[in-house]
């Protein structure tokens, strides 16, 4: 499995119980809970724990890691970016890695715990504590889940009001529309990616919708092996295909990125 170093090693197992990864009966129940409950507060009510290095604490979630920079949603709704240099400690909520994820001690079939010391965490089936490569992370982050969704399992899932398909085929010259710009929300009730669902959807529905040279296309996947997410290659979600006035894809964005899609709106044409 590979050995941490020892000061890390040591640093994790010394974490209260809490920090630790609950057993998956737990984590189901959690996520059940999740879905069942609409509102903002309780979407973030899975935030994960960010410590900053002025000793700051933040409740949020984090969306996303690139270029040595968090991208995260506080418990508020604000889109925040926070420099990786100025985080000190993240624990993380439910987070699924991909089976046979490579990292430095091989495949990993586990879940991303947390970041501590430069170091991103996971924790494997049988409970030991392997490194992953930072590259790696945003792909856990935003990977579907390996594991049995139980709140789709047992039909307690959404969708959202005037979605154009629930899993069925669409052509896309029915998604465009003329003469405007058109943006085609892909979107699911599958596990943590339908919390940031919702969220990219009270986005839309309080900012973009408002713009009248913008088109807003609604799309459920159903499920990952369905007809849409076979004809547009969805695997991942949230996804946000813009395209420009012509019908040209102009920029695909993937997980509740508000300001990246801001910036796409302000140049697209």
């Amino acid at each position: 499995m590979g050995g941490l170093p020892g000061k890390i090693r040591c640093q994790y197992q010394c974490l209260p119980p809490k920090h630790r990864l609950r057993p998956q009966k737990t984590l189901m129940t959690f996520r059940q809970l999740l879905l069942i409950g609409y509102s903002l507060s309780t979407l973030l009510a899975c935030a994960d724990t960010i410590e900053l290095t002025d000793g700051r604490k933040i409740a949020g979630t984090i969306t996303g890691y690139a270029n040595m920079t968090f991208e995260a949603v506080s418990d508020k709704g604000q889109a925040l970016k926070l420099p990786a240099a100025t985080v000190k400690h993240i624990v993380f909520g439910d987070r699924v890695a991909p089976s046979r994820l490579e990292t430095r001690t091989g495949n990993l079939d586990a879940k991303l715990v947390e970041y501590v010391q430069s170091t991103f965490l996971c924790e494997s089936r049988d409970g030991k504590p392997q490194i992953v490569k930072s590259v790696l992370v945003n792909r856990i982050l935003l990977a579907r889940e390996t594991q049995p969704d139980e709140a789709t399992a047992t039909g307690k899932t959404f969708t959202l009001p005037g979605a154009i398909s629930h899993g069925e085929a669409v052509p896309l010259e029915t998604l465009l529309t003329p003469g405007k710009v058109t943006v085609v929300f892909f979107f699911g009730s599958l596990g943590q990616q339908g919390v940031q669902c919702q969220l990219v959807n009270a986005h839309l529905d309080n900012v973009v919708s408002k713009q009248s040279n913008i088109a807003i296309r609604k799309v459920d996947i159903g499920e990952w092996e369905s007809e849409v997410a076979a004809q547009y290659k969805v695997t991942a979600i949230p996804r946000l295909d813009i395209y420009d006035s012509t019908g040209k894809l102009f920029q695909t964005i993937l997980g509740h990125r508000p300001g990246d899609l801001t910036a796409a709106l302000k140049k697209v044409r």
